[in-house]
């Protein structure tokens, strides 16, 4: 579940939009104060929490947006949108989270620095056995909030990519049908 650290962190500049987002959301729909720690660079793909709703985005960014919860705060987030009770993980919590995810990462990605990007439909995975999917090659940035009514988190995998659809680590950039050292003519 493990993967090599490649030393590609996802630039602040990416990770920012989506823990204001967080902070706002939280504020305004479940009236909850959240705070945050600094991002963390995790050296696995495995996730932090039991219960994690998931976005991935195309375009001139690239990566996996996923926002994770405790059993007993999913049931506490889907009691308060539905106004009953939820005592166990259902089907319930499962579109409540992928609600919430849907809405910060929805009300994020237009503050990201100039770039066109598209979302996935949300999805949901409840449990630890298998990796989050994040982009090959790198590595996701943790942020944990806190709140008085527990913690939760947030994990980024982002990259900027070029036209060519390649990452815009201009070292890295090398045009369709050209080899690295081979000249290109525009």
């Amino acid at each position: 579940m493990s993967y090599p650290d490649t030393g590609r962190p996802t630039p602040e500049k990416h990770i920012q939009p989506f823990v204001q987002q967080v902070k706002y959301v939280f504020k305004y729909m479940f009236l909850w104060e959240v705070d945050s720690e600094e991002p963390v660079y995790k050296d696995n793909w495995a996730p932090e929490s039991f219960v994690s709703g998931m976005i991935t985005l195309r375009g001139g960014i690239q990566g996996t947006i996923a926002l994770g919860f405790s059993p007993p705060m999913a049931c506490q987030l889907t009691s308060y949108l539905l106004e009953r009770r939820i005592h166990q993980i259902n089907d319930d919590v499962s579109d409540a989270v992928r609600e919430l995810t849907n809405t910060i990462v929805g009300r994020a990605t237009p503050r990201l620095p100039n770039m066109s990007v598209r979302l996935s439909l949300p999805s949901v995975m409840i449990g630890r056995s298998r990796p989050i999917d994040y982009p090959r090659g790198m590595n996701p940035t943790l942020v944990t909030f806190f709140s008085s009514h527990g913690q939760f988190t947030l994990e980024v995998a982002l990259r900027e990519v070029s036209t060519w659809g390649m990452e815009s680590d201009s070292s890295l950039l090398t045009p369709p049908g050209t080899s690295r050292g081979s000249s290109v003519v525009f």
